[in-house]
């Protein structure tokens, strides 16, 4: 009897450490959910890029409306360089936005 009793202590006395060990020294998993896009939309070099797709639009612009300006006068030769010009930028402007966007995501998905 006195056997079973120092064997049910020793059981417990185990459980109890185990316990202890899982409760306090056991790291514990921690779970946060945030907004991707929220952040993105914040995040300061979206607004960087978004000033330089501006500067690049700009450019991009003065050339496209001194070529429309000389067809309006008259220079219909100059059409198809007008269209080309413009398919040019158009995809410049969407390669350097991806470009840019694929950059900010990364960084961002490094940070989290």
């Amino acid at each position: 009897m006195r056997v079973a009793i120092n064997v049910l202590t020793i059981c417990v006395l185990f459980a109890i450490g185990l316990g202890t060990y899982y409760i306090f020294l056991h790291p514990k998993e921690r779970t946060a959910y945030f907004y991707n896009q929220k952040v993105f939309d914040q995040f300061k070099g979206k607004l960087e890029l978004e000033s330089r797709l501006s500067k690049e639009m700009m450019r991009s612009k003065e050339g496209l409306d001194s070529l429309r300006v000389l067809i309006e006068n008259g220079r219909l030769d100059l059409s198809s360089a007008y269209n080309e010009q413009l398919q040019q930028a158009t995809t410049a402007q969407q390669q350097l936005s991806e470009r840019f966007t694929a950059d900010i995501w990364k960084y961002i998905n490094e940070e989290v």
